[in-house]
């Protein structure tokens, strides 16, 4: 049916009308609030919390880091590798004899391996030795209902030399941290006593043992989630198709 005349500009809003889409949100920026945070752990995986409010669909997900290299006046070539994991979780009760624990469950996964190199501070990818939020990303399919989520995000690094000098260049990595949850205090109920899996999130922050790769599943017991560790998982991702 014909669309009715939005009528005329008023007070210096433009004629035009607001589409509102009804489908699947194609890019996710969660959180929105950062700033630089902690030394994101080689080897280790972490996990951020994610309550999704709509539908969302990507094909990869983003780490951001803020990324600079050393540099050198010498003529040796720099190198990094790096190898990047990321997964979708859910939440579950596991109920045995016992009773029921809270647990994670592995619902969509990738992973990337990637390398560059750069010589001295003249050549080639010479744009990383300047600090800058640069992403990791991570090829994975995501279809995401409305629901309670946890984000997983692990990277493993690797540098080297590979021109004349024997001297691998310094390569920095720092997470952007969430600006409203910088503090490492522990979290405990008024009853209970403070430990590293008693968390607010339920699993957010680092995985008890260093790994390469995702676990199909884990307990909540699990992922150290408080103090320093829940820090680890204070990322921020970015879900959104190329």
């Amino acid at each position: 049916m014909p669309v009715p005349n939005p009528g005329p500009a008023i007070q210096g809003l433009p004629n035009v009308e607001a589409y509102i889409s009804t489908g699947p949100i194609q890019r996710v920026i969660y959180p929105t609030r950062f700033t630089n945070g902690n030394a994101i752990g080689n080897g280790t995986l972490s996990l951020q919390y994610y309550p999704c409010p709509f539908p969302v669909t990507a094909t990869r997900m983003d780490l951001l880091l803020n990324q600079i290299i050393a540099t050198s006046a010498t003529t040796n070539t720099g190198a990094a590798l790096y190898t990047a994991i990321g997964g979708i979780y859910s939440t579950y009760a596991s109920t045995n004899t016992a009773g029921s624990t809270g647990a994670l469950t592995l619902l969509s996964q990738g992973s990337t391996t990637n390398s560059f190199t750069w010589a001295s501070n003249s050549a080639g990818n010479t744009n990383l030795t300047v600090s800058a939020i640069r992403p990791v990303s991570v090829p994975i399919n995501v279809n995401m209902q409305p629901g309670e989520y946890f984000v997983a995000m692990g990277i493993s690094t690797t540098n080297s030399s590979v021109g004349l000098s024997t001297t691998a260049l310094a390569w920095s990595l720092s997470v952007q941290a969430d600006l409203d949850m910088q503090t490492a205090v522990n979290y405990a109920e008024p009853t209970a006593a403070t430990n590293a899996s008693n968390g607010l999130y339920g699993a957010m922050g680092l995985y008890s043992a260093a790994t390469g790769t995702l676990p199909i599943s884990m307990y909540q017991t699990q992922v150290n989630q408080t103090g320093a560790n829940a820090l680890d998982g204070n990322y921020v991702f970015v879900m959104r198709n190329y």
